[in-house]
């Protein structure tokens, strides 16, 4: 039985809090997320573009959370 990590169901994290990871997950190094989806924090992590200000909003969020993400299908 496999068990879905909770930021993979709900989506409502990226509405409100940064989405923040490792460098080297993005598409242009060995990782799946588009680079033009992310922003730089320091030289080893990025975010997800939009959700490093004071009322995030992931740019790859569509609609309203839990709904659509651009990164769903990745």
């Amino acid at each position: 039985m496999s068990v879905l990590n909770p930021c993979m169901t709900c989506g409502a994290c990226c509405a409100y809090f940064r989405v923040s990871f490792y460098w080297a997950e993005g598409d242009d190094a060995s990782g799946r997320v588009p680079a033009s989806l992310t922003e730089s924090i320091t030289p080893f992590l990025r975010c997800m573009a939009g959700t490093n200000q004071k009322q995030p909003h992931c740019k790859a969020l569509i609609g309203v959370p839990g709904e659509k993400c651009q990164l769903r299908h990745l």
